[in-house]
This record gives C-alpha cells, sequence and structure tokens, in this order.
C-alpha cells in the first residue's frame, strides 16, 4: 500500500537530479560531475575535467600520466596520478578528496546548491541576513543549512522563501563562515 510520508519522500528523492562533484585540496579545485569508480580513486569524463581544469596557463597540466602543477622554478610537479580509459579520467587520489552532492536546488542566481556550500539567506520576518553552509541531516534525510552548529533550516523546501544566494564554498573560502 502507497501513500502517505513514504510516497512524498519517494517522488522527491526519485525526481531530484543526482550529481556528485569532488573537491581535490592538492590543486584546491573542485571538479563537478565526477563518478566514484571505487574506494580512493574517482573519474571524471575527458573533455568535462579539461573544460573544468581550464588554461593551463591557469597552473594546471593533464597528461597521460598524472594532473600536474607549475611550481615556483617552472617544473611540472605530479599531483595525482591517472589512470585512463577510452574517454574515462580515473585519479588515483587515496583518498585527497572530499565528496558533496547537488542538493537539487538553485539559488536566487541560478546557482547550484552544493553540499559544503556558504550561503547567504535572509529572515523575511527578521529582516537580517545571515550566513550558512549547506549540510545533510542524515536524522531527517535533508539538506539544511548550518549556521553557528546549529541545523537552521531546510534548503529544498525554504529556498525561495528565504531568498538563498550561494556565495563560496567550505573548502575554498573558509573565511567567509560566521565566527
Amino acid at each position: 500500500m502507497r501513500g502517505g510520508v513514504i510516497d512524498s519522500l519517494f517522488y522527491f528523492t526519485m525526481n531530484r537530479e543526482i550529481k556528485i562533484q569532488a573537491y581535490l585540496p592538492g590543486i584546491n579545485l573542485t571538479i563537478e560531475h565526477v563518478v566514484v569508480y571505487r574506494e580512493g580513486m574517482i573519474g571524471f569524463h575527458q573533455d568535462l575535467i579539461e573544460e573544468q581544469l581550464g588554461d593551463p596557463e591557469d597552473g594546471y597540466v593533464l597528461d597521460y600520466d598524472g594532473l600536474y602543477l607549475w611550481d615556483d622554478e617552472g617544473n611540472k610537479v605530479k599531483i595525482y596520478e591517472l589512470i585512463t580509459y577510452e574517454e574515462w579520467i580515473l585519479i588515483e587520489a587515496d583518498g585527497d578528496f572530499v565528496l558533496s552532492q547537488f542538493t537539487g536546488v538553485k539559488d536566487k542566481k541560478e546557482t547550484a546548491v552544493w553540499e559544503g556550500s556558504i550561503v547567504k539567506y535572509w529572515l523575511i520576518d527578521k529582516g537580517e541576513a545571515l550566513t550558512g553552509w549547506i549540510v545533510y541531516n542524515e536524522f531527517i534525510g535533508s539538506f539544511q543549512i548550518m549556521y553557528k552548529n546549529i541545523y537552521d533550516q531546510d534548503v529544498t523546501d525554504h529556498i525561495h522563501k528565504y531568498n538563498i544566494e550561494v556565495i563560496g564554498d567550505i573548502h575554498r573560502n573558509p573565511e567567509l563562515l560566521p565566527g
């Protein structure tokens, strides 16, 4: 027998776009459209990673055997081992990455809201802006805004009510987090 809360949860879960991104601290870069190949290894489609790495002058070099950075003396330094398989690139990162999931919603500027996003949101009734970050609350099974280590608002239910705006992420912009 179907219906009620379970049916509603199933509907929401099944209609949310599931996307994963990975933050690679070795190169201080977040890359979207990640697949988890096995523990310690993540993969990207070759076209997508090259597009997200940008111009080699930015310091990233994608070679047949590794992902490199240029050091101060102009030498290539291998940061991650790569394995190529057809059009896929696998990075053997030994856990040196942080995965986060797309919440299924976008902010007021149509920017994707990810787990780990730092957001500014406005409490209409109080007329003030607060800054928090997005976490997945396993207890209730939803993405929420964490404000000063307290679960504050459910993102998927209140994205428009609180006028949420992504202003950074916890990996590359920790200085934006409230004290």
